[in-house]
């Protein structure tokens, strides 16, 4: 026998987060000498630029729902990575599940999972924590024990990590052996984990100024700046305020800074109004402000998001005194866990979409730890 990469497929592959959290795994640098990338699925073209220029590589734009069971065994894959639409689960949708079109593709994989002569060794998941408990989880679960897979089913957030920024997520990790030890579980009643039940450091969240970019050009702040037609019009519009010192932000959504789309798309950064460099005092200081946490709208949002109170947020009116910036699309690609990638081939409203869309490359990295993959496969 003879040693070969783990191949991998890449499905739903957006800007790259799961194969970026993949290759921090890696026992060397040497990317190819450990992974071949079977293929990437996305049908997103602006995703797609990114992806290409990072892994050197064409995305397949097939529709995930078309892809042949034949094609699937053809490929041999060690390992199956998925980020499927979260639209038909997520709670600001209409949970439609499993009738949802969007669901479609996602319900086909299961199929083909089902199906094939070679399922992968290896498979991960990742959606929004309403995943968990729909139809299509349940469809899932039933495949992955029919085809005698052990099971852990994980919900974490990089906040639970230590970084400033809350993107509660449901992990699913699979894998095709017999008899691993509890808490993989074979049959479809997997015990739902934790970050403190995994034993990850509870430590307090590092202060987002760490995340900054206290670099910018005065006319990249410019263009970050909430224009003051957005202010005019929010009228009681309580924003998600934050400063160098905060330790707990909300997701980003695919709407973060577009009109329309200011509540709930992730928070919005207080300037010193003479240096227009992030202010660097916790907001709590602010006269008034902490009253300022109780918009239950807010609040709402906020904890059904992070499972974080409201309270360590503050959530108030712009005042006429304040200067306020969106983040900066560098700066959330660090939040995320992917602080060298470059999107400069699309806008930067394309690149905050598609970060918004995006996954927490740290979380992933150490829950694949968990699957303890083989980079090294035996070819027979």
């Amino acid at each position: 026998s003879s040693m070969a990469p783990l191949r991998v497929l890449d499905f739903y592959s957006g800007i790259g987060g799961l194969h970026s959290s993949l290759n921090r795994l890696l026992p060397s640098d040497d990317h190819d000498a450990h992974i071949k990338l079977c293929d990437a699925f996305d049908v997103n073209s602006n995703a797609n630029l990114v992806y290409a220029q990072r892994w050197k590589r064409k995305v397949n734009t097939k529709s995930l729902e078309h892809l042949a069971l034949k094609q699937v065994d053809w490929y041999r894959a060690n390992l199956w990575l998925l980020s499927p639409p979260c639209q038909p689960y997520a709670r600001i949708g209409k949970q439609r599940d499993n009738l949802d079109p969007r669901a479609k593709s996602f319900l086909h994989i299961c199929q083909l999972l089902h199906d094939c002569r070679r399922p992968p060794t290896y498979f991960f998941l990742e959606n929004v924590a309403e995943f968990q408990g729909s139809e299509s989880h349940k469809r899932l679960r039933e495949v992955l024990c029919h085809r005698g897979y052990a099971v852990r089913e994980v919900l974490a957030s990089p906040q639970d990590m230590g970084i400033p920024n809350t993107r509660r997520r449901y992990y699913c990790l699979a894998k095709l052996l017999p008899d691993l030890p509890a808490p993989w579980c074979y049959s479809t009643e997997s015990q739902l984990e934790t970050a403190a039940s995994l034993g990850w450091s509870s430590e307090p969240s590092k202060p987002l100024g760490q995340y900054l970019d206290y670099s910018l050009t005065p006319a990249a702040i410019e263009g970050l700046l909430l224009p003051p037609n957005i202010v005019a019009k929010a009228g009681n519009f309580r924003f998600e305020l934050v400063t160098a010192a905060t330790q707990s932000t909300s997701a980003f959504t695919k709407g973060y800074g577009e009109k329309g789309h200011l509540r709930g798309s992730g928070p919005v950064l207080l300037l010193d109004p003479d240096t227009k460099q992030p202010l660097a005092k916790p907001l709590e200081t602010d006269e008034g402000l902490a009253a300022a946490t109780t918009d239950p709208k807010a609040d709402k949002l906020d904890t059904e998001d992070s499972g974080q109170p409201a309270a360590k947020r503050a959530f108030r009116q712009l005042r006429s005194t304040d200067l306020a910036r969106l983040l900066a699309p560098a700066e959330m690609l660090k939040l995320h866990g992917m602080p060298d990638l470059d999107m400069s081939m699309v806008t930067v409203k394309q690149q905050r979409r598609l970060i918004g869309n995006s996954v927490s490359v740290d979380v992933i990295a150490e829950l694949l730890k968990l699957l303890e993959i083989d980079f090294d496969v035996k070819v027979l």
